[in-house]
């Protein structure tokens, strides 16, 4: 619970603001001449790479971290992956508003496959994805639980 607990410190959105804002700008200014509106998606998600070494940077000097850096490379490699299993899926099927119907859990069962096949993440990180899964859905929630812990 890490990352959660820094983003409760309201301190840390005076410093992740304006270096989110700086780093959108400078990557939209860099990217939008040249590749148009995908310029402009890539300086936007530009940021939230930024936006969490910070926050997991300013965690790390009042919490003790559970897991380092290979951890958090592979999890973001397994996000990759997962990104290039959707875009091809779409590629195949269009983009429209159905599509999304299918593609959300396609990537969350490509996420956790991932994530079970390299053992990223130990229990208490389950637990923590698994939170924000609605208490409504209790049944699915059991079910991606066992998914990734194997059980």
């Amino acid at each position: 619970f890490v990352i959660q607990g820094a983003i409760r410190k309201t301190q840390i959105s005076y410093l992740v603001a304006p270096v989110s804002l700086a780093v959108n700008l400078a990557l939209s200014i860099l990217l939008i001449p040249e590749f148009g509106i995908a310029g402009a998606a890539v300086g936007f998600a530009g940021l939230y790479p930024v936006r969490f070494a910070i926050i997991y940077t300013y965690s790390g000097s009042w919490i003790r971290l559970s897991f380092g850096a290979k951890t958090l490379a592979t999890i973001w490699v397994i996000s990759f992956l997962m990104f290039l299993v959707l875009r091809v899926a779409e590629h195949f099927t269009g983009y429209g508003l159905f599509t999304v119907i299918y593609l959300i859990p396609l990537g969350l069962m490509v996420y956790v496959l991932l994530l079970k096949a390299t053992k990223a993440l130990g229990e208490e990180e389950y637990y923590f994805i698994l939170a924000f899964i609605p208490d409504r859905y209790g049944k699915f929630r059991r079910k991606i639980f066992e998914l990734m812990a194997g059980e």
